[in-house]
């Protein structure tokens, strides 16, 4: 289900969860993540008998225990989950990634970006020192590229590829300069177009597919693949088998900063952003990503698209349920974060989910 439906506060309320699904069918479950923001106070481990979170990018357990997660069930029935933060701000320099990086650079960028990536003002800022910041996060990739690589050595090595669906996904990507901002903060396609990767088995061959798609897919169309039948709840993911509608109303929300949500409705080749801040008030924008894929020309106010405009804010209030700023503003009501650690809080501030 989209987030706004399954969050109240800080936390993740009781709800049908892949894990939960899982580990109803037969299928030992676990996860093992470094991202603080995942912690168990917050509900994420439903659904899983083994669930760890460790607190930084520099963390090598994640890697480490999901290979022991394999080893001790490799002879059955497994679902599990690895998360790896990076790539992520701040982007660290990375020695597999030295290659990456134009030679006697001099600034303060030299060994990382800074945590504080997306409150960087681009125009402000010298050309060699936007460079340096583009080519820490390339090495960040790479890094998370050669973290994905070792899980998948893994696999290979346990004789499991055959027989495993493999899923390779984000939660966000990352704006370089686009829009004039560094960081994932805005919901411009440059953010909230991730990459979605599945490996079957028995797989006719690689192919694309030009449908959009979502996160929000993942527990209809795993649970499908896998044979398993369970009480769905109200759910606005789609099982990929049973084909996916063409025009369908997606929505991405930005939940995580009070002072600047928003919700993005994408239907068709049109595109709208509520934005809903404290400094700016509320304010919309409408692009035609057909015509405009970098969000650049701005229709809400052409009179040439007046009933786009009406049309596609219908959708948006349709498939949210409301008004969207009201909408989040109910779903985020109450989060002060009063059952965690001082230093759980200080990372969380460091990886800007609080402020």
């Amino acid at each position: 289900m989209f987030p706004h439906r399954v969050f109240r506060g800080w936390k993740l309320i009781e709800t049908q969860t892949l894990a939960k699904v899982f580990a109803a069918g037969g299928y030992a479950t676990g996860a093992t993540l470094n991202n603080k923001q995942l912690v168990a106070e917050r509900n994420f481990g439903q659904g899983f008998e083994f669930y760890s979170v460790f607190p930084d990018q520099k963390d090598e357990r994640p890697a480490v225990e999901i290979a022991q997660f394999l080893e001790q069930h490799k002879d059955q029935k497994f679902f599990a989950w690895v998360h790896f933060i990076n790539p992520h701000s701040p982007y660290e320099r990375r020695k597999e990634a030295e290659h990456l990086l134009t030679p006697g650079y001099e600034g303060e960028y030299l060994e990382d970006s800074g945590a504080r990536v997306q409150t960087y003002k681009p125009k402000r800022m010298r050309e060699q020192d936007l460079r340096r910041i583009r080519e820490l996060y390339n090495g960040e990739v790479l890094f998370a590229d050669q973290r994905f690589k070792r899980v998948m050595d893994k696999v290979r090595e346990l004789g499991l590829l055959d027989n495993t669906v493999i899923v390779l996904t984000a939660d966000h990507g990352e704006a370089m300069v686009e829009h004039n901002v560094i960081g994932h903060h805005q919901l411009y396609e440059e953010v909230i177009r991730i990459p979605l990767v599945v490996r079957h088995p028995g797989a006719a061959g690689p192919m694309r597919i030009r449908s959009r798609v979502s996160n929000i897919d993942l527990l209809p169309s795993l649970a499908s693949i896998a044979g398993l039948n369970y009480v769905s709840e109200a759910t606005d993911g789609v099982n990929w088998l049973d084909g996916i509608p063409e025009n369908r109303p997606l929505l991405t929300t930005q939940m995580t900063n009070k002072g600047k949500l928003s919700m993005a409705m994408l239907k068709g080749h049109y595109k709208t952003i509520s934005w809903c801040t404290e400094k700016e008030g509320f304010r919309e924008e409408l692009f035609n990503l057909s015509d405009d894929p970098l969000e650049l020309t701005d229709l809400i106010q052409s009179v040439d698209h007046a009933e786009t405009v009406s049309d596609m804010f219908g959708h948006a209030f349709s498939a949210a349920g409301g008004d969207p700023c009201m909408i989040i503003a109910d779903a985020i009501a109450g989060g002060s974060i009063t059952d965690v650690d001082e230093e759980t809080l200080e990372a969380l501030r460091s990886l800007g989910y609080i402020q």
